[in-house]
């Protein structure tokens, strides 16, 4: 019997605490309380200064993850939750500098991540290129391009 297919985010702004604790079993990913990195900012224009701003400081300690034992964590807390010898289609949204498309390409599944952006698709791209992930990026307006059903 196939599994069932259940939306998966990931709400990236998760603690290492946080993270132990849902390997633990203690919490979901799903019932993790958001958090913000810019409290009071509504204007887009704002936000993306502001992530264009830390684009490249953002990516290195997203890298930095990817080559030490918290890739193997993350890849234990996501890979685990999704059916077993599937690709599937994943959207990332707002994927910053691509650690959660690259984790996932890597995994074998088929990753198109998004983001409003510029500085930070040019890290996704970079740091996709560099540990061989294929992955998608594509800067988006605010409003997503694809049709229903086009991901998993």
């Amino acid at each position: 019997m196939k599994k069932k297919r259940v939306p998966f985010y990931v709400v990236w702004t998760v603690t290492n605490v946080e993270l132990w604790i849902m390997e633990q079993g203690v919490i979901s990913l799903a019932n993790t309380v958001p958090k913000t990195y810019w409290p009071g900012m509504t204007d887009v224009e704002e936000m993306n200064q502001y992530w264009g701003e830390r684009a490249q400081s953002y990516s290195e300690q997203n890298q930095n993850q990817l080559s030490d034992s918290r890739r193997e964590a993350w890849e234990r807390v996501i890979l685990s939750r999704l059916p077993e010898g599937e690709a599937l289609r994943v959207l990332d949204v707002g994927c910053g500098p691509g650690f959660l498309g690259i984790l996932m390409a890597l995994a074998g599944h088929r990753v198109t991540g998004v983001d409003l952006n510029s500085a930070m698709l040019d890290e996704a791209r970079k740091n996709a290129a560099a540990y061989g992930a294929p992955v998608r990026f594509l800067h988006i307006d605010g409003s997503l391009p694809f049709l229903d059903e086009s991901f998993d």
